[in-house]
């Protein structure tokens, strides 16, 4: 009887868990000088009020100086953004990787609140990160 309760118990876990790694890339856009392309990841876009969490992933179409290194190919950076108007944003998370996914840098912080410019790259995220959300 303990060993039913404990694999129906284990059963439920493996059930009601989500996937930590599980990821939805959504194409947005290309960048404004064609030089990166730009998604958002559908399965962690979050609205809670007048906001909305989610990731946002840069592929460079071409090599970008850091400063301490040449080698960073996609940029994954976490975003909040207030989807009511008028909009505004901030990133928390910050992850640069080379062209073979190897994590090269990263930075968990509380980024300032920007202004999101109407067409801009941010607000068509949002845009997309809203027909997606939880």
């Amino acid at each position: 009887m303990k060993k039913r309760v404990i694999c129906l118990m284990a059963l439920c876990l493996f059930i009601l868990s989500n996937t930590a790694f599980a990821t939805n890339w959504v194409f947005v856009t290309k960048g404004t000088a064609n030089d990166s392309s730009f998604y958002i990841d559908g399965d962690t876009a979050v609205k809670r009020g007048n906001f909305i969490t989610f990731w946002e992933l840069e592929v460079l179409d071409r090599e970008e100086d850091f400063g301490f290194n040449t080698d960073v190919k996609k940029i994954m950076t976490k975003l909040e953004a207030r989807w009511t108007s008028p909009r505004k944003y901030r990133d928390f998370e910050y992850y640069l990787f080379d062209a073979s996914n190897n994590e090269l840098w990263s930075d968990d912080y509380e980024g300032e609140e920007s202004a999101v410019k109407p067409g801009s790259i941010i607000d068509l995220e949002i845009d997309v990160a809203l027909r997606y959300a939880k």
